[in-house]
């Protein structure tokens, strides 16, 4: 008889492009077959509102079986600022934070769906092993503590001020295992939480690399040729604005055709300057293209747990610069020598002539990165780690 897996996640769609929500989704897809699977999420598309975009109760994506649950209040901005503002105040004063401000901050962050946790507490008996993935939502808030015993739990955990909220103490000592998606990570999460006694393994994620990339065919599409890129989020929280400035003084310095680009989902604005460009959210096929064509990809985001982009830069063999603040990231550098990282601006610079200026070291890197990725991040390898934490869960 197959085990059943119940994969629990905040939001799941071929048309969500967060990060943790595409690793519950790769996940899922490659579970089928050798276990029954159902995910247990919301209708919601945005995390920015909560608001209902898909329509609640059964449906299938991509063969894999889906459950939806309404919320039943969507993100208060401001009152959610507010709340983090209390909760800060706590922490900087060295007081525990109130039971009542918890819920106030839950309520204020949206997605509250009771019937989800009803539903998780009904399935459970017949359930082998939930995976809860990313910490800092209602469904592994609330959910994870109720069947902890029979839970994986992939935290997509990194240094943020939510995170030391304590409140999150019980959703860290709730789970039977661990699936961390770095060593990094699990570094991290071991010495906020000292419970490194809870099982758990570095697995990881697969890349999905196409069978073939087009890098030409994206030059001509984009109108870029000569350039470097970011893939992600276009967000403050991930650096992009100072990758900008830094971007605008490094060509302020050394002249030439080379360009930025920026692929990914706007959320603040590219600013406007003749060496940078918005290539917009693209097609997987267009990103492995343009990935291909770079010189460099450069990753200045301060916090990850992961960072695909950077993987999916290795696996079609372009060299990545990342912000050294980033511990994952500059591990990523450290471990596959494909890579190198910076503090400030002119270590920017610094690692952007070395890299541009030494034709034998970058080709050398570029072997270093395809060879990381192969050993490291194909999903075989990934599927049999979780296989090998699936073989102690029993009814």
């Amino acid at each position: 008889m197959k085990k059943t897996i119940r994969v629990v996640v905040q939001r799941y769609g071929t048309e969500i492009n967060g990060g943790a929500e595409q690793h519950a989704r790769r996940i899922a897809e490659r579970l089928l077959g050798k276990y029954n699977v159902e995910v247990i999420t919301s209708t919601a598309l945005e995390y920015t509102t909560w608001a209902e975009y898909y329509k609640p109760g059964r449906s299938v994506v991509n063969g894999v079986d889906v459950i939806r649950f309404s919320s039943v209040c969507t993100r208060n901005a401001s009152y959610y600022g507010e709340q983090n503002a209390k909760i800060s105040r706590c922490i900087d004063e060295g007081r525990k934070i109130p039971e009542e401000l918890k819920e106030q901050w839950l309520i204020a962050q949206g997605l509250i769906c009771p019937d989800m946790l009803e539903y998780i507490k009904e399935v459970s008996p017949e359930t082998h092993a939930f995976l809860f993935v990313t910490y800092l939502f209602y469904p592994v808030i609330k959910g994870l503590p109720l069947v902890g015993e029979k839970s994986m739990f992939i935290p997509t955990a990194h240094d943020e001020r939510y995170i030391y909220y304590d409140f999150f103490q019980e959703v860290f000592h709730a789970p039977k295992d661990y699936l961390f998606n770095s060593q990094e990570e699990a570094d991290f999460v071991h010495k906020l939480f000292h419970n490194k006694h809870i099982r758990y393994k570095v697995v990881g994620e697969g890349v999905d690399k196409p069978e073939k990339v087009y890098p030409e065919e994206f030059k001509k599409k984009f109108d870029i040729d000569n350039y470097v890129l970011y893939v992600g989020r276009i967000d403050s929280a991930k650096g992009c604005d100072r990758l900008m400035k830094y971007f605008a003084e490094y060509k302020r310095r050394y002249p030439s055709d080379l360009k930025l680009g920026f692929v990914g989902k706007q959320i603040i604005p590219v600013i406007e300057h003749p060496d940078i460009k918005y290539i917009g959210f693209i097609s997987d096929q267009e990103k492995f293209d343009g990935l291909a064509g770079a010189r460099l990809l450069i990753m200045p985001s301060h916090y990850e747990s992961l960072c695909m982009s950077l993987l999916e830069s290795l696996s079609v063999g372009t060299p990545v610069i990342a912000n050294a603040e980033c511990d994952v990231n500059r591990g990523h550098c450290v471990r596959s020598n494909a890579g190198l990282y910076f503090e400030d601006y002119f270590q920017f610079e610094m690692c952007m002539n070395y890299l541009l200026g030494n034709e034998e070291l970058y080709n050398q890197m570029s072997e270093n990165g395809i060879r990381y990725i192969r050993d490291n991040y194909n999903w075989n390898i990934v599927m049999d780690r979780i296989d090998e934490i699936m073989e102690d869960y029993n009814l």
